[in-house]
């Protein structure tokens, strides 16, 4: 399931990439993650619409990947 949130990651960080280094277009990229996956988890019906086989997975997973590309961007290099 970890695929599923890695490629997530990947496509929102991926669009418009050349903007990354900006605060505000980050902080805009994540408040967007957290509405889609507030839209899709918790929303009554959305999740098994869009995901029914991987139900159970998913639901585990769900806010954790947004929370490690804060992480990561906020990473001292």
């Amino acid at each position: 399931m970890h695929t599923v949130f890695t490629l997530m990651v990947y496509g929102v960080l991926g669009n418009l990439n050349k903007y990354n280094e900006i605060g505000s277009v980050i902080a805009g990229k994540i408040v967007a993650c957290f509405l889609v996956v507030i839209l899709v988890w918790e929303i009554l019906g959305v999740f098994e619409f869009v995901w029914s086989p991987l139900t159970f997975l998913l639901g585990l997973d769900r806010y954790i990947w947004i929370i490690g590309m804060i992480y990561a961007y906020y990473h001292p290099t």
